[in-house]
């Protein structure tokens, strides 16, 4: 019985493998994708909006292949824990048969039931030889898939470790393309808005504000047209849809994005750069007008990469998520992203119309 159990559990065991160096082939793919764009990538309109594209694909993959390489780790343990259990059982196992071995013949056939219980004792004695033979092909079995998960585990960190190369080559072009753009005139109503977020004691008041300074950008007809076509800001999954209540007891007028590894922020659709700033418990927003009417609200950022008055291309970078923490515009993520093996980062996102909000979620493609 025990050595069926090892071996169902050997057959189970190359599925359970295989799932983290199946991930680990897909990001490693995904980072592969982004260094063959950052090397065909050449100079024109699009060059920052690629860029942006290049460094959240970067990063994406680098975080799914570091929770890879710790599943291939975790894995290898378990499997070289489990081989110095069976090696011990079957040292036990063997030191036994040895000394009935050495055991003189006639005492061997002394039995205290007699012939039949010595019959019975040499009919079980024979049937350990085959459960051995399946212990030992257990064991190699154990050998070979540990030697697999550690050339994947040298796969994954070689990986890693090119991955980190070219994300550090791809900020620094996005860098250098930002500088080279020059950094716009401030806006004539730049401390106007200043004052209008001062004044302002709530994001929705503040946005009713900024709705009544309208600049107009683009068209309304062809960002309605956008909708559910939109990249998120941030590639993630949104953890706090529309209209969730926060512990205060408000209703979260817009969408929370928990994004891991991840934390180049883009514009889902070009728009001009209305505001950026810290804001209440938001972090730093940046607040950009799409379209005649509409608002786009982007908190939590840590780093702004724009200025006020720019207009940004779809896939443009906006700026920088680079802090995890545990709560965003009052959600709070649990368990606690500080105390997670795998943190996220948070990007709180909002769009209002005519200063009213609605839900950002069907504006974009997610997942089910």
């Amino acid at each position: 019985m025990r050595a069926l159990l090892l071996v169902l559990t050997l057959l189970a065991a190359p599925a359970f493998a295989q799932a983290p160096a199946d991930r680990a082939a897909a990001a490693a793919a995904q980072i592969a994708g982004a260094a063959e764009a950052l090397e065909d990538l050449r100079d024109g309109a699009d060059r920052l909006a690629q860029l942006g594209r290049i460094v959240q694909s970067y990063e994406a993959g680098l975080a799914a292949q570091r929770e890879a390489a710790r599943d291939l780790a975790l894995r290898r343990d378990v499997l070289a824990a489990e081989m110095a259990r069976e090696e011990e059982r079957l040292s036990a196992v063997l030191g036994a048969l040895h000394q009935v071995v050495r055991t003189p013949g006639p005492l061997l056939m002394i039995h205290p039931q007699g012939p039949e219980g010595a019959a019975r004792a040499a009919q079980a004695l024979g049937g350990v030889v085959p459960q051995l033979q399946a212990e030992a092909d257990g064991l190699r079995a154990l050998m070979i898939e540990l030697d697999i998960l550690a050339t994947e585990q040298e796969r994954a960190e070689s990986v890693l470790r090119d991955g980190l190369e070219g994300v550090r080559r791809a900020r620094i072009a996005l860098s250098a393309t930002l500088e080279g753009r020059g950094a716009p005139d401030a806006p004539g109503d730049a401390d106007l808005l200043t004052r209008l977020r001062d004044d302002a004691g709530t994001l929705e008041s503040f946005a009713r504000l900024l709705a009544r300074q309208a600049r107009p950008t683009g068209d309304a007809a062809d960002f309605d047209d956008a909708r559910g076509r939109l990249t998120l800001p941030l590639p993630g999954e949104i953890v706090a849809p529309f209209g969730t209540r926060a512990p205060d007891g408000a209703i979260q007028q817009g969408v929370v994005v928990a994004a891991e590894g991840v934390t180049q922020v883009v514009a889902p659709w070009t728009a001009t750069l209305r505001f950026t700033g810290p804001f209440l418990d938001y972090g730093r927003i940046a607040v950009l007008e799409p379209a005649p009417g509409w608002l786009l609200i982007l908190g939590g950022l840590d780093e702004v990469q724009r200025s006020p008055g720019e207009v940004v291309l779809q896939g443009e970078p906006v700026g920088r998520i680079t802090q995890t923490r545990a709560r965003v515009a009052g959600f709070a993520l649990e368990p606690d992203p500080e105390s997670s093996p795998n943190p996220k980062r948070l990007l709180y996102v909002e769009l209002r119309r005519g200063g009213v909000p609605v839900d950002p979620a069907s504006w974009f493609e997610v997942g089910p």
